[in-house]
C-alpha cells in the first residue's frame, strides 16, 4: 500500500470511530425510554371545587404531589350556570375559576366538561315523551334536547365560560356521554333515527366556535361517548354515533375525539383492559379500542373516563373486582393505551369513593388508600 493509501485508510478508519463515539455519546445522553409513547396520566375529581380552602389544599396536593396526576377534570353544569337565559351565576363560575387556579397553581393541567340543558333553552317538543311512564309528562329534565333557537346562547356561554378561564384550561369536553338517554332523550324517534347525533352535532359546533373565540389555544374534545348503546331510543352504540358525527363533519368541530371505553360485558368480575367486549359490533371498550382509532382517522383521542369499581355498580350489572385486581388492571389499563400512539390521555374514574355510591377511587370512602393509589403514584415511571 502507498503512503497516500494508508493514510486514507487511517483516516476513514478514524472516521468510522468518531461516528460510533458520537452515536454512543447520543444513545447514553437520551432518557431511558424517550422513543417509548406515554399516554397521559388524568383523575377525575370535582370534590375540592368549592370545598374549604384547607380541604382543596390537600385534594390538590394528593392530586400533584402524591398521585402525581397530570390531569384533572372538572364538570360544569350550563343549567345551573346560567339559570335564566343571559344571566349568568357568577358565583358559581367565580368558584370554579378560583378552585382551576389553585390546581394550575400546583402543576395540575385541567379540562372542563360542560353538560346538562336549562329550562329555558330545552325543546319543549320532546316533554310529554318522558323516558318512563312513571314520569309526568310535560315536565322539564335536563336531558331533553337543547331547542335549535337556543344554539346561541350555548355558544355565547361557551364563549363566556372560556373567556372566564382563559389561560387556566388546556381541555374543554362538550357534554357527557350524549350516546345514552340520561344526557340526551331521546336517542331517535320514527322521524329521526339518528336525532341525538344530528343535535350534538349542533352543540359542537357552537361549542366549538365558542371556545375558540374566546381562548384558541384551548383544545376542544367532542364525541365524550360511553362504551355501549344498542341504538334504540335510550342507547345509541358509541361506534354508529362515531360513524355518523364523522358523517356529519364533526370532526371539524374538535381538535381530539373523547371516549369512556369503561370494561363492560355480562361477565363476573368484570374483565381485564385488553379483553374484547361482549358485543364488539356494537361496543367500544379498552380492548377493541382500534375499532374507535379507524372509524374517527387522523385525530387524536382522549380516554377521558376509565375505571374498576371494588363494589357493585347496577349500571355495571353489579360486577366489580377486588382492591388488588384494581390496582393490577389500572397498570395494564396504561400500559396498553401506550400501544396506540394517538391515545394521548387515559384518565381514571374516581380519586375517592363516594359512600353508598360509585366506587371506583383510588381512596376508599373514608379516604383511606387502596392498593390502586400506590399504582397511579409510579404510573409516571412505567
Amino acid at each position: 500500500m502507498s503512503r497516500c493509501g494508508a493514510q486514507r485508510g487511517a483516516r476513514g478508519v478514524a472516521c468510522v470511530l468518531a461516528v460510533l463515539l458520537l452515536l454512543l455519546a447520543a444513545a447514553a445522553a437520551a432518557p431511558a425510554g424517550a422513543a417509548a409513547h406515554r399516554v397521559q396520566r388524568g383523575i377525575i375529581d370535582d370534590t375540592w371545587v368549592g370545598a374549604a380552602p384547607a380541604q382543596r389544599a390537600a385534594i390538590v396536593k394528593d392530586l400533584s404531589a402524591g398521585l402525581h396526576c397530570q390531569v384533572v377534570r372538572v364538570t360544569i353544569s350550563w343549567a345551573t350556570a346560567e339559570p335564566q337565559r343571559g344571566q349568568y351565576d357568577e358565583t358559581y363560575l367565580g368558584t370554579v375559576r378560583e378552585s382551576l387556579v389553585a390546581a394550575r397553581d400546583a402543576g395540575l393541567q385541567l379540562m372542563v366538561l360542560i353538560y346538562q340543558t336549562p329550562k329555558w333553552a330545552s325543546d319543549r317538543a320532546f316533554w310529554d315523551d318522558p323516558p318512563s311512564p312513571a314520569q309526568d309528562k310535560g315536565v322539564y329534565q335536563p336531558y331533553y334536547p337543547v331547542a335549535k333557537a337556543a344554539l346561541d346562547d350555548w355558544q355565547l356561554f361557551s364563549r363566556h365560560v372560556a373567556q372566564s378561564f382563559r389561560g387556566l384550561v388546556s381541555y374543554y369536553e362538550c357534554w357527557c356521554e350524549p350516546n345514552l338517554w340520561p344526557y340526551i332523550y331521546p336517542q331517535s324517534t320514527a322521524a329521526e333515527p339518528h336525532l341525538a347525533v344530528t343535535r350534538y352535532g349542533w352543540l359542537l359546533q357552537r361549542f366549538y366556535r365558542g371556545v375558540k373565540s374566546a381562548d384558541s389555544q384551548a383544545m376542544v374534545l367532542g364525541g365524550v361517548t360511553a362504551p355501549v348503546g344498542n341504538d334504540d331510543k335510550f342507547r345509541t352504540s358509541p361506534q354508529t354515533f362515531a360513524r355518523e358525527l364523522v358523517r356529519l363533519g364533526g370532526l371539524h368541530y374538535m381538535d381530539g375525539y373523547s371516549h369512556h371505553p369503561y370494561p363492560v360485558g355480562p361477565s363476573e368480575p368484570m374483565p381485564p383492559p385488553e379483553a374484547q367486549p361482549a358485543f364488539p359490533d356494537e361496543t367500544i371498550s379498552l380492548g377493541n379500542i382500534a375499532t374507535l382509532l379507524r372509524i374517527v382517522p387522523n385525530k387524536p383521542i382522549y380516554l377521558s373516563e376509565y375505571g374498576y369499581t371494588t363494589e357493585p355498580v347496577p349500571e355495571f350489572g353489579g360486577a366489580q373486582v377486588s382492591e388488588a385486581t384494581q390496582a393490577a388492571y389500572m397498570k395494564r389499563a396504561f400500559l396498553y393505551a401506550d400501544k396506540f400512539p394517538r391515545i394521548k390521555l387515559l384518565m381514571w374514574f374516581q380519586r375517592r369513593d363516594v359512600s353508598g355510591g360509585c366506587c371506583f377511587g383510588v381512596h376508599r370512602a373514608d379516604g383511606a388508600r387502596k392498593p390502586s393509589w400506590y399504582t397511579f403514584s409510579r404510573l409516571r415511571d412505567r
